[in-house]
């Protein structure tokens, strides 16, 4: 499923874009919003907005802690890291406000938190996981996380991917409403192997 943003050109110093849109929240000075493939110097960045989020948290166990390490080793293998940057009208370069990780499931081998995901070998190699999924509490009510996930979804297709998954705690309300609103069906159920609470895993066909 698609929304109606226009693709844009890349911007070199921003890393390479994938969609724009401009907020619906009516203010004096509104938010345009750009979702991009982001590079290996906006890491920092990245690792900020999930800091942000996480005094939010209902359980700590809702956003998985990524460092740094974490995310060279999934640019190393040619994986994408999807970011939203903020601009107003005085911003001239933005700044970052939203995040996720697209794993490919062809790259198992290199993909953590993956215990007992629900997927055949033969699924494997056109499959993409969203992890780590991240809003800058201070940007909320912007539908970021809408844009995050269509951004993901246009990256998977890019890539030749068919399916898109992602597991969410059962006690996680915020993100099952994002993950829905994007077109997500719950498909299976599991148990976290290391943590032990309940979690779905949801999927989007392309």
């Amino acid at each position: 499923m698609f929304n109606a943003y226009a693709k844009i050109d890349p911007d070199p110093d921003q890393g390479t874009s994938l969609l724009e849109a401009v907020s619906t929240k009516k203010t004096a000075n509104p938010l345009k919003i750009s979702t991009l493939y982001l590079q290996a110097a906006d890491i920092g960045s990245f690792l900020r907005v999930q800091e942000s989020v996480r005094p939010t948290l209902l359980k700590p166990y809702h956003l998985k802690e990524r460092t740094a390490e974490d995310v060279e080793a999934h640019f190393g293998e040619r994986m994408p890291l999807i970011g939203a940057r903020a601009y107003t009208s005085e911003m001239k370069h933005g700044t970052l406000v939203a995040g996720c990780l697209l794993s490919f499931l062809k790259n198992h081998e290199a993909v953590k938190n993956l215990d007992g995901y629900p997927v055949t070998e033969e699924m494997m190699p056109v499959t993409a996981v969203v992890q780590s999924l991240c809003v800058n509490p201070a940007y909320a009510g912007n539908k970021i996380s809408q844009l995050v996930l269509s951004a993901a979804t246009s990256a998977a297709q890019q890539n030749g991917m068919t399916n898109l998954i992602s597991a969410i705690a059962d006690d996680n309300p915020a993100s099952i409403k994002a993950f829905r609103e994007a077109g997500y069906e719950a498909f299976a159920r599991g148990t976290d192997p290391k943590q032990g609470y309940a979690k779905t895993y949801y999927r989007l066909g392309l």
